[in-house]
């Protein structure tokens, strides 16, 4: 195969020959707005991003927290949820149980449906529960 660029005023192309045989006609096609395409817009550019919000932010133990993936911009194929205590979820949002005060370390590792992988942690802070 040979591949050039061929710009003529009227019609641009990317030009990939095939030649079967010597005595066989060069085959030519795709267009350069597609190559231009695959260029200036690599599958990386796409953008991929998730937020965690958590409701309440902050109590006593035992706390119960209403914990969302909030997907900013792209689709997402998978969830993992780690809360710091041992406790986990794959659903999108989790609700989630912290039964002794402490500072956990909330992680969230989403996947998009491009294979882009991207992971968020927040500091959470449970108070003992007073007087216990």
């Amino acid at each position: 195969m040979i591949f050039g660029l061929e710009i003529k005023k009227d019609n641009p192309n990317i030009v990939v020959e095939q030649h079967g045989n010597r005595s066989s006609a060069p085959q030519r096609y795709c267009s350069a707005a597609l190559l231009l395409f695959f260029i200036f817009f690599p599958a990386a550019a796409f953008s991929f991003d998730v937020e965690i919000v958590a409701d309440p932010s902050s109590g006593e133990a035992p706390l119960e927290v209403e914990f969302s993936a909030v997907v900013k911009a792209g689709t997402a194929k998978s969830f993992q949820w780690e809360f710091g205590d041992g406790g986990k979820c794959k659903e999108q949002n989790c609700n989630h149980t912290f039964n002794r005060g402490g500072t956990y370390t909330v992680k969230l590792t989403v996947v998009s449906d491009a294979g882009v992988t991207v992971t968020k942690t927040m500091s959470f802070e449970v108070q003992r529960r007073k007087g216990g």
